[in-house]
């Protein structure tokens, strides 16, 4: 398993009973959250076919949800060993919900923009925030990994998560030469559009797309510098009539003064 993650850049995980236990204590809080009216109104997009929920789900940094069970699961404590840290601090999770026909066009998105979300399924890595009109490129967050759990049942083609595989070590090679010699407490200073850009450019030349279907009780990490992103709602796929929900947490952990680069 852990040559797979380090060769690809993720891993999936088999039914987990814990999982399972836990998703059933936080699904009210989930769907309460998606028709909340506010979060609806900050949060509903492309012409209401993706419910983008970032952060919305109020549970602690233990993943407690109203007093039900921690998030102690299988994919857990896997990545518990696999970064050798002690424990995992989560982060209020993202509810990413789609519908079919993602993504419609959005008004305040470019036509650029919108082709590379229907073309290249809108790929990126998590933490590179655009910052000001010029949307240059700063590391803003460091996160321990991106872990995916499915709250709904759906077909494989309804808007799955798509990674690039092995696009993390070609993150890493460009990321290293820019904060080369750079104190990492200054790295979320440092302008990288033009190396992440390049380093796109290469990924899509040379890595294997690969979408990835879990069911709920199953769950997915990927790679904190993998490529990835989302890809448009198949015409053919299906889901209940809650859409496609999926659980995303980013927790962030102390992987010392060089881990986001170094550490597995």
């Amino acid at each position: 398993m852990e040559h797979d993650y380090e060769q690809n850049g993720w891993i999936k995980f088999k039914y987990d009973p814990k999982l399972d236990s836990w998703l059933k204590s936080v699904s009210r809080a989930v769907f309460s959250e998606i028709h909340n009216n506010n979060n609806k109104k900050n949060w509903l997009r492309y012409q209401g076919t993706w419910f983008a929920g970032v952060r919305v789900l109020k549970n602690d940094n233990r993943g407690i949800v109203n007093n039900g069970p921690e998030l102690d699961i299988n994919s857990s404590r896997w990545a518990l060993k696999q970064l050798k840290v002690k424990n995992i601090k989560w982060d209020p999770a993202q509810v990413s919900v789609c519908y079919p026909g993602y993504p419609m066009p959005r008004e305040e998105e470019s036509k650029a923009a919108f082709k590379y979300r229907l073309k290249r399924d809108a790929a990126h890595v998590d933490g590179l925030h655009p910052v000001g009109k010029e949307k240059i490129r700063k590391l803003k967050e460091q996160h321990a990994f991106i872990m995916g759990i499915p709250v709904t049942i759906s077909s494989k083609k309804a808007s799955p998560l798509v990674v690039w595989e092995g696009s993390h070590k070609i993150i890493k090679y460009y990321f290293e030469k820019e904060f080369f010699d750079i104190d990492p407490k200054d790295w979320k200073n440092i302008d990288i559009t033009k190396s992440y850009h390049k380093a796109r450019e290469v990924i899509f030349e040379s890595c294997k797309r690969v979408e990835i279907h879990a069911e709920p009780g199953e769950s997915y990490i990927i790679h904190r510098m993998a490529l990835h992103g989302v890809a448009p709602w198949d015409g053919r796929a299906n889901s209940g009539k809650e859409g496609r929900v999926i659980i995303y947490f980013r927790p962030e952990a102390d992987l010392g003064t060089l881990g986001w680069l170094n550490k597995p």
